[in-house]
């Protein structure tokens, strides 16, 4: 295993599942992508038998530790610099969220709902939650991530509907696209109103969507503006969600002065 030494870091959540294994699978790419390391963190409830000093329980958490970080080194082989982790905490959106503003992290990635179709994403709770005042870019991968096949350098596309957090949208994904050696392919929607519909349908042929959201903490059920939030149920590649609250002077030339038209 690679111990983790680059500054940068993407957070993934990890417990084995499924949603976690695209997660980390995702996670891997945008650490290479970002020139960050990767911590996969497992977030056990803090009230769950492994947060208990008893030494049987607290054996079940040590060795449910191991296996953890023996899988997420299969998923991790060959990619960046990594390492495991584990954060108890009330709810896996608290831990991630406390520990990548700890870490001042590029980025938290989970997976999809488990409910969500083959191939596309849908934000569960802790995506929900995480989004509301994230500290960083959220990424959400499409279930079957881990496992599907994708052919040649990653497709990478951002989605720009004249919105100011666009600009740290960007930025981001600019830095991503050159990480991979990639061409970015910048997507303008001339009519706001159909930005969702149509970043949608362009998606189909990208591996990964990068969009700006406008967060309205305290307001529970609508974390983001219209956009953003119906991608987060109808993208079908992986989703990169970057709040404006990430920081504007991050942001990289305006992008009215390079348009590219969807279609």
């Amino acid at each position: 295993m690679n111990e983790a030494t680059a500054e940068a870091t993407v957070v993934a959540g990890y417990e084995g599942r499924p949603q976690s294994r695209d997660a980390l699978a995702l996670a891997r790419l945008l650490g290479s992508g970002w020139n960050a390391s990767v911590l996969a963190l497992w977030v056990p409830e803090s009230d769950e038998p492994y947060s208990s000093t008893e030494p049987a329980r607290r054996r079940v958490r040590i060795n449910t530790g191991r296996a953890l970080r023996a899988s997420a080194g299969e998923l991790m082989a060959g990619g960046p610099e990594w390492d495991f982790s584990i954060q108890p905490a009330s709810a896996p959106a608290r831990g991630l969220h406390d520990v990548a503003a700890e870490q001042g992290a590029s980025a938290i990635v989970v997976g999809s709902s488990h409910l969500g179709p083959l191939g596309r994403v849908l934000v569960g709770s802790t995506a929900a939650r995480l989004l509301i005042d994230a500290p960083c870019p959220v990424a959400v991968a499409p279930r079957g991530w881990a496992d599907a096949a994708r052919p040649g350098p990653a497709r990478v596309g951002v989605g720009l509907d004249g919105c100011p957090d666009c600009e740290v949208a960007l930025s981001e994904a600019r830095a991503l696209a050159d990480g991979l050696g990639t061409s970015l392919v910048t997507l303008t929607v001339a009519d706001p109103k159909d930005a969702a519909d149509e970043l949608a349908e362009a998606s189909q042929d990208l591996d990964l969507l990068v969009v700006g959201c406008r967060t309205c903490s305290g307001v529970v059920g609508h974390p983001l503006r219209s956009v953003a939030r119906r991608l987060i149920r109808t993208s079908a590649s992986a989703l990169v969600v970057v709040p404006q609250s990430v920081g504007r002077e991050r942001a990289g030339p305006s992008f009215r002065n390079s348009p590219h038209p969807i279609g």
